[in-house]
């Protein structure tokens, strides 16, 4: 996989059906404790030791420390599992320091999201804030008064080859050419392909307010589940997709490649959110879907073949062309499980997403003590029971 200058133009026909599932696929948020005794207590006493700890069923392993000078956020950062499943990387400042940002700070992981559900993982991460924040925010666990950060609004859909758009041009966007310096002429678009064939395309920066990806989520799924320590987000994405009916169960990793299953997702930081009023994770909830058309307005996919988008894009008439149908129905058809009319104050989901086989596959081997380090070793010494399972066929391990 490489980028690729100069691709072959491609004609494109409407797309007669393909599914979407809309969800959120990744949150950032902050959690207040802003004149918390009990928590500058376990701050000093635990958290800024840089030690592990646990108690009941979570674990929390420390993951490094980041400076206020450097990042807008000096704290400790801990990796924190509930049981066998890593629920968030969370940072942790003393209340005595940046008084002006809050003290907590979550980044649900995408295992927990796909394997417990978005909802249920922020209950979760309340209940381990429970244990030292006498907080209201925290106490009260109501999702209007945790202060959104970042939220990556996506789609997932399968039945359309966006393969063949195999060139930035097809797409109209705000983004603009940074004509002044050639050396980074490119920056504003990132796009990787194979055979001519598209697998991934990128607009706008890792900096910016927000940014657009468009990627073959199968293909992403199997690298994935092929290199150890990503393995278990993988799997736990690949279940929810089959539960869906956007992956068929029992499918090969070369089936689940060829699916054609593909992440549309638009990541917006605090400082669009804010524009539109959106400052908690309750607002950003409920206005899922109109992030997400927000998302589909500004970059559009454009029904016409390259070289006349190119002649149109050259005289400036960019704006005669013909925006493609079935994209803007994209965002009709959005309609995320977890994002409906929900309660503020959460109660605990008791049902998890994944059925029995799958925990079985992915967590009942490392509940009898495997770690990371033997995971994968441990998989193919079990490929029997992986395979009858059927939710991938694994390959003769490569050495």
């Amino acid at each position: 996989m490489g980028q690729q200058k100069r691709c072959k133009s491609a004609s494109h026909t409407s797309v007669k059906a393909f599914k979407v599932l809309g969800g959120i696929d990744s949150l950032y948020y902050f959690a207040d404790t802003t004149n918390d005794a009990l928590y500058q207590d376990f701050f000093e006493n635990t958290l800024n030791l840089c030690a592990d700890f646990s108690f009941d069923d979570f674990k929390a392993v420390y993951r490094g420390s980041t400076s206020s000078k450097t990042s807008g956020f000096g704290g400790v950062w801990y990796g924190v599992s509930f049981g066998d499943c890593l629920i968030a990387r969370i940072g942790f400042k003393s209340g005595l320091i940046q008084r002006n940002v809050n003290n907590i700070f979550v980044q649900l992981d995408g295992e927990s999201i796909y394997r417990n559900g978005l909802l249920e993982s922020i209950i979760i991460v309340f209940e381990f804030l429970c244990h030292f924040c006498s907080s209201p925010a925290v106490t009260q666990k109501n999702t209007d008064d945790l202060i959104v950060n970042r939220a990556d609004i996506n789609a997932f859909i399968t039945g359309w080859d966006f393969g063949s758009y195999n060139s930035p041009e097809y797409f109209k966007t705000p983004f603009k050419r940074q004509r002044l310096a050639p050396a980074i002429a490119d920056d504003y678009c990132d796009i990787y392909y194979n055979a001519n064939e598209m697998e991934s395309i990128y607009f706008g920066t890792r900096g910016g307010s927000w940014r657009f990806k468009l990627y073959n989520k199968g293909l992403e799924i199997v690298s994935h589940l092929r290199s150890g320590a990503r393995a278990p987000a993988a799997m736990a994405k690949l279940c929810y997709l089959v539960v869906n009916g956007l992956l068929k169960h029992g499918s090969t990793h070369e089936e689940i490649i060829a699916s054609n299953c593909w992440n549309l997702e638009f990541s917006f930081k605090r400082e669009i959110l804010k524009e539109f009023g959106l400052y908690t994770v309750s607002a950003v909830l409920d206005n899922s879907q109109n992030l997400f058309n927000l998302g589909l307005n500004k970059i559009e996919l454009l029904d016409a073949d390259l070289s006349t988008i190119q002649k149109a894009r050259s005289s400036g008439h960019l704006n005669r062309l013909p925006v493609s149908s079935d994209w803007q129905s994209i965002g009709k058809k959005y309609n995320s499980l977890e994002v409906k009319p929900i309660e503020r104050h959460l109660r605990r989901h008791k049902q998890s997403t994944l059925d029995g086989i799958t925990k079985t596959i992915l967590y009942k081997l490392r509940n009898c003590g495997y770690t990371f380090d033997n995971f994968i070793d441990t998989i193919y010494e079990n490929r029997d029971i992986m395979n009858a399972t059927r939710f991938c066929d694994l390959p003769e391990k490569i050495v």
